[in-house]
């Protein structure tokens, strides 16, 4: 079976990769929407959970006959190019669905169906892998809007089988140790990428599925929208500055739009709500707990069942709860990788400049930012490593780009949380003007100064320039001979940019209080004259 599936994945790798150097652009369409949209039957047999279950021997199956695909003392291991050790591994799962049946009729899935359901596998290898991931490529770079009608079509199927107390499937469940169980439904497309952002280690593999991602998330893309405009960074509908602006902008296009101009633009928005919605604290998971994963994929056919999908995965998400907890070796834990984090962060970053509100929201509701700019200080510059120096620069870069936003509600949320600490703390050990983490910070403070923004101005000059890094405690014992210096005394000798913000601040401050001082001169002045006419009219 691993062979087999191994050998469909590379035939429709090339298979693909033919068609897109070799067709005409219109051959192209109807080949890439026939391929990736065709529904193929899928019923249970000796071979239907071939492309999720590991091999088993015929003892273990001879008496449940494929009725129960999770159930029973099946002898598992995750070597799988080794038959002889799956079959006297010592890890034994006991019942996940022990009341779920099977499905009594085929399943209809697609080829994108399929494709998640190798990425959710986490035993899946790097070759099964690359092939699904460079399908789903070719599918996203030449139209993704195949890609999100299916995720679209996908929900509100799934939407008919789920009600309102099933929703909280929908969520990370941590428990009390913050360990969260990720398990993937095979035919969830988009969560099955997120998968392999969260467990792969591969740096080509994390770059195709983070460009995958990106792409599916542009909306305004060139060529996608019917006016055949847009920056590429604001979607349509909810991330746009003011319906007033945007009609000023829009007055000489008004009458060439067109009824499918304005669905595309529909199908966008909804497959943005549905990300923010069910994915999104998906992909930030890493970040704020650990992350467990079963050794074993959820058969393919589990989500066929009808009326019957969103409880059998609610019940096996319950079931490894509850193993989580008693340290059971059914679940595995995912260490910490510095690449894939970076990665991720990347798309966070896209984020926050192409759905301005929505990832707002998000942010100013999860308080994301404080959990990753943790991650700063976590190591010591002795220590640090080029994955880990990676990881640093992709959390400045995100912080960059909620800076570049201007908006006042990050600003507040950022000097509620005092998220500039741990900025210049590792500016404090990285204080050389010779790094590229020292430039990232000195360049983030010269935005600020340079678009002038007070509050975070004010609240950089008066916490952090004028504190010395003993009154927090310091990140490296050789430190100890800059304690007495400040941020700008520290920086001073390689740049002046945290000078130039002081002045700026300062300048702020004078012409405030002018300001002040004339508008109070002002009233006195409009009082006198007040009691001047008072006593005028008295004579």
């Amino acid at each position: 079976r691993y062979i087999r599936r191994q050998g469909c994945l590379s035939f429709l790798k090339e298979l693909f990769n033919m068609a897109r150097m070799s067709l005409q652009q219109n051959e192209k369409d109807e080949f890439i929407a026939t391929a990736a949209c065709t529904s193929l039957p899928i019923s249970e047999g000796p071979t239907a959970d071939s492309s999720s279950l590991p091999e088993y021997s015929d003892e273990d199956i001879s008496n449940e006959k494929d009725s129960r695909l999770l159930e029973g003392s099946d002898d598992f291991c995750s070597a799988k190019d080794d038959v002889d050790a799956q079959n006297s591994c010592q890890h034994k799962l006991q019942t996940i669905s022990a009341t779920s049946e099977p499905p009594q009729t085929p399943c209809d899935m697609n080829l994108l169906s399929l494709l998640g359901a190798v990425l959710s596998d986490p035993n899946a290898d790097k070759k099964e892998r690359g092939a699904s991931l460079e399908i789903l490529s070719i599918v996203a770079m030449h139209d993704p809007a195949i890609f999100r009608r299916h995720c679209i079509d996908s929900i509100s199927a799934e939407n008919k089988d789920i009600d309102d107390d099933l929703f909280t499937f929908l969520q990370p469940d941590p428990n009390e140790n913050r360990q969260v169980v990720f398990i993937c439904p095979p035919d969830d497309l988009l969560l099955s990428l997120i998968f392999v952002m969260t467990t792969e280690t591969d740096a080509g593999l994390l770059l195709q599925t983070s460009e995958i991602i990106r792409i599916v998330l542009d909306t305004e893309s060139i060529g996608e929208q019917g006016l055949g405009g847009g920056i590429g960074f604001f979607d349509c509908a909810n991330d746009s500055k003011t319906s007033g602006e945007a009609a000023n902008g829009q007055n000489k296009s008004q009458n060439f739009r067109n009824p499918s101009s304005e669905r595309d633009s529909s199908k966008q928005d909804s497959f943005l709500g549905i990300f923010y919605d069910r994915y999104m604290q998906w992909l930030v998971l890493p970040f704020q707990y650990e992350v467990l994963v079963p050794k074993i994929a959820v058969p393919l056919l589990v989500r066929g069942r009808t009326n019957m999908s969103g409880k059998d995965m609610m019940r096996m998400r319950q079931d490894l709860k509850y193993r989580s907890n008693s340290c059971d070796d059914s679940l595995r834990s995912i260490p910490p990788c510095s690449i894939r984090a970076s990665f991720t962060l990347e798309i966070m970053s896209f984020c926050v400049r192409a759905h301005v509100n929505r990832m707002k929201f998000f942010v100013l509701r999860t308080r994301l930012l404080n959990s990753i700019l943790k991650v700063l200080c976590e190591t010591t510059p002795s220590s640090i490593s080029s994955g880990e120096r990676c990881l640093k620069l992709s959390c400045l870069k995100l912080l960059r780009a909620v800076l570049s936003v201007k908006d006042e509600f990050y600003h507040r949320h950022i000097i509620q949380y005092n998220l500039f600490a741990p900025v210049f703390d590792i500016f404090r050990a990285n204080h050389r003007g010779d790094n590229l983490v020292s430039s990232a910070i000195l360049e983030m403070c010269d935005f600020i100064r340079a678009e002038n923004i007070k509050s975070l101005l004010e609240h950089i000059a008066t916490k952090h320039l004028t504190t010395v890094s003993g009154h927090s405690p310091p990140i490296n014992d050789k430190m100890h001979s800059y304690d007495t210096l400040t941020l700008e005394e520290l920086s001073n000798p390689y740049s002046d940019t945290l000078t130039q913000l002081r002045k700026k601040y300062e300048e702020n401050k004078s012409l405030a209080g002018r300001v002040r001082g004339n508008s109070e001169a002002g009233a006195q002045g409009n009082t006198d004259n007040d009691d001047g006419a008072a006593t005028s009219d008295d004579k």
